[in-house]
């Protein structure tokens, strides 16, 4: 085969990623927003041992029933920050994102 027609591997392509590993059991964990990144976030998260602080202004139904695991349902506050260990910040709110 060519050097022309030599297929790119995905290292190639785009550099790798920066993996890290959290010890998150008993932990605080806060998750702004309801939507598709923060629900893939969340069953790792409470299979990890977190204890998680869901804040979103809508209705979220389909979230697990887990001891572990509270909705506050309402807009993001400031003090919403205190005391955690994690926070991912998951909105449609670019303004929300950045704070």
């Amino acid at each position: 085969m060519s050097e022309k027609k030599k297929r790119r591997t995905s290292q190639e392509i785009s550099p790798p990623g920066y993996t890290i590993e959290l010890q998150l059991s008993g932990q605080q964990v806060l998750i702004l927003g309801g939507g598709s990144v923060a629900k893939r976030k969340l069953p790792d998260l409470l299979h990890a041992g977190a204890i998680v602080s869901l804040v979103a202004p809508e209705p979220l139904g389909d979230l697990p029933n887990h001891p572990n695991l509270t909705h506050h349902q309402r807009c993001y506050q400031s003090s919403d920050l205190t005391g955690m260990r994690l926070i991912f910040a998951a909105t449609n709110n670019p303004q929300v994102n950045d704070q």
